[in-house]
């Protein structure tokens, strides 16, 4: 490699001829991608593999030699997105990787405008999402996701909801790109803020019983588990209207379900709308749903001692409860106020005992 980038600043013409007798060597044509990585890429270069490519001599999955290289960058874009386009329609399981490296590269780091169709193809790319692959993926995939997930719904638009569809179908799946859910989740955000009705459409489909992989993820965004700057969730994006409507069609099942995963913040507000009040106001007559938003409230962490804790809940739901008129929220808060304070005794107790 060093050589023929040493003959390359000397004489274009002998470093082309050097690559032609290669390349008419049978036993060392196969190196053509690596030697040209490591002597310097050029559009001239590239386009020497992309003929070897069509004429059978390499293959579609040989181009992954090339483009983990700084070098990448000095590439005009239509070879570059030549470059995506023939690893695309390679069979390699690393193809998808190597053609989100190159958006990521070349476009994302560089701020170029990314080319929508190639762009949604690279994202959408079966390896991505295929779970018996042989090799491992590179932990830096599900972060480059991210990065040109973003970049693409910012300069084109249009793409959100076919991407969101991606998104709702895999998110969270063992051994695909989107079991990293950081950067897809905040990804499903800035497409729900946009297209609330459509994408609580796609999710409504994926969320009846049973519980699924995906669905389970799909209710922890909802909820927000885990994203203290984001303390409401997905759930913030939703329209009332179209998550009521789609709990009145199978209240039975869906009643008690919602009140799982609702945020449970508790506030009054005329501007937007307090999902764990609500579902009281609608359904907290039916016990099921009391008792498993009450299991959604206690599902929780802390540090400290546990007496405090219990009555700093304890302090919000009083404080709640003087603004309080629904008969529903009021029975639940009464319950769940009673409990607080048997658990505050009793963790009081325990704290002195251990000399707290």
């Amino acid at each position: 490699g060093g050589y023929l980038f040493s003959i390359s600043n000397i004489s274009v013409k002998c470093y082309s001829k050097l690559f032609e007798q290669i390349r008419n060597n049978h036993n060392l044509r196969k190196f053509v991608p690596e030697l040209t990585r490591l002597s310097g890429l050029s559009d001239s270069s590239v386009s020497r593999i992309f003929d070897m490519v069509k004429t059978g001599e390499l293959t579609k999955a040989d181009l992954l030699s090339i483009i983990w290289s700084n070098e990448i960058k000095n590439l005009s874009e239509p070879v570059i997105m030549q470059i995506i386009s023939i690893l695309l329609e390679s069979d390699s399981e690393n193809a998808g990787r190597g053609a989100l490296d190159v958006l990521e590269s070349y476009y994302v780091r560089q701020k170029v405008i990314l080319p929508s169709e190639l762009t949604l193809k690279t994202l959408t790319h079966p390896s991505f999402f295929d779970k018996v692959r042989k090799s491992l993926r590179n932990p830096t995939e599900g972060w480059h996701w991210g990065k040109v997930a973003h970049s693409l719904i910012d300069n084109h638009p249009i793409c959100m909801l076919p991407l969101a569809k991606v998104i709702v179908e895999h998110l969270g799946e063992d051994d695909t790109i989107l079991e990293d859910q950081h950067l897809v989740n905040k990804t499903l955000s800035q497409i729900a803020e946009s297209m609330p009705s459509e994408v609580w459409d796609l999710i409504k489909a994926k969320l009846d019983p049973p519980v699924s992989e995906v669905s389970f993820h799909l209710t922890q965004w909802l909820r927000n588990v885990g994203y203290d700057d984001d303390v409401e969730g997905g759930f913030r994006f939703m329209l009332p209207s179209k998550v009521w409507e789609w709990v009145d069609e199978k209240p039975e099942m869906r009643a008690w379900y919602i009140a799982t995963f609702v945020p449970k913040l508790l506030f009054h507000s005329s501007e937007k709308c307090c999902w764990a009040r609500e579902v009281l106001v609608r359904y907290g007559d039916r016990q099921d749903v009391r008792n498993n938003l009450s299991a959604n409230f206690h599902t929780e962490g802390w540090s400290g001692l546990a007496s405090l804790h219990y009555s700093k809940k304890r302090d919000v739901l009083l404080k709640f409860r003087e603004s309080e008129t629904n008969a529903n929220v009021l029975h639940w808060i009464d319950i769940e106020i009673k409990c607080l304070e048997h658990e505050i005794e009793r963790e009081k107790m325990e704290e002195e005992r251990q000399g707290f």
